[in-house]
């Protein structure tokens, strides 16, 4: 893992995960790039360098397993062999916040970079927000293996998906 995080109120925010400091280069973990369980954490967020760039890791570029109330904002998460965000749970109202990412996308000048597998995966979780009605909550999706966004498994339930710009390239 590049960063595995268990317990509340976290916040990790600014980081090279997979890259070489700066993104230039990859440096893959084996694991996900950030495994995360708990309440109320926060992976990147909405100012200027909060956001982490997590590309070439082993499976999910993040994996939120469990908690409620996380937040996943502002983070550019590709050339990861799994899928870019994966969140999973035991079908309770879990209240994630999933906005303002690029998945499988770089910045514009850098093209697609997809996932090896879907852009975001919720599996057995529910009460989840992913995008919003404001335009910066707009997650944008491309390049990936697999589809843009999967609902899964039969305790999904409750989410919102609204606003997301999906099947797009990086501009």
């Amino acid at each position: 893992f590049g960063l595995f995080v268990e317990g509340a109120c976290n916040v990790l925010r600014g980081n090279f995960i997979g890259t070489t400091p700066g993104g230039m280069c990859a440096a893959p973990n084996i694991w996900d790039g950030i495994w995360v369980s708990g309440d109320s954490n926060l992976i990147g967020g909405v100012n200027a360098g909060d956001g982490n760039l997590i590309a070439a890791c082993g499976r999910s570029g993040i994996h939120v397993d469990s908690g409620s109330g996380c937040e996943v904002r502002g983070n550019c998460i590709a050339g990861n062999i799994g899928d870019g965000i994966h969140i999973s749970g035991a079908g309770f109202e879990a209240g994630h916040v999933v906005a303002g990412n690029r998945i499988g996308l770089f910045a514009p000048s850098c093209g697609a970079a997809g996932n090896g597998g879907h852009g975001v995966s919720l599996h057995d979780a529910s009460g989840i927000t992913l995008g919003g009605e404001d335009a910066a909550c707009a997650n944008r999706i491309g390049g990936n293996m697999g589809h843009g966004i999967v609902v899964s498994g039969s305790l999904s339930r409750a989410h919102a998906i609204m606003g997301n710009v999906i099947g797009v390239d990086a501009d």
